[in-house]
């Protein structure tokens, strides 16, 4: 369900990094936590509604956790820190654990590209990613 849709990359806030990100079919059913958690682990994705967040590192959270990535969402070792940027469309991918544990390896030694290619809408040209 969640890796169904793309996402519209609206804004980063809270955090570096932190894309807050919209798709626009049915929302979610999700509704906020009632008690956020104290901690949530970096690289989580996050729901709520219609909403979709990539938490770059470890923080308070009243949204609901839907995955992890195996990339760094902000990684200032980086010339461009930011995985996404407002303005960005984003497919999430599913992955098996076999795969999440490889690209994993391929991030930490800097051999991982993340894929992404030119989406037209609207009349404009959009940069998207999919974040695998």
């Amino acid at each position: 369900m969640h890796s169904e849709h793309e996402y519209y990359s609206y804004m980063l806030g809270f955090a570096p990094g932190h894309a807050y990100m919209a798709r626009f079919e049915e929302p979610f059913h999700f509704k906020r936590r009632e008690t956020p958690r104290v901690h949530i682990p970096g690289r989580s994705i996050v729901a709520q509604l219609n909403l979709s967040n990539l938490i770059p590192f470890g923080q308070p959270c009243g949204w609901n956790i839907v995955g992890s990535t195996p990339l760094e969402i902000c990684d200032y070792q980086k010339e461009d820190p930011f995985v996404v940027h407002a303005g960005e469309w984003v497919r999430y991918v599913p992955v098996t654990l076999r795969e999440y544990e490889k690209i994993r390896k391929d991030v930490e030694r800097g051999a991982y590209k993340v894929k992404s290619y030119l989406r037209q809408g609207d009349g404009a040209v959009h940069g998207k990613k999919v974040v695998k």
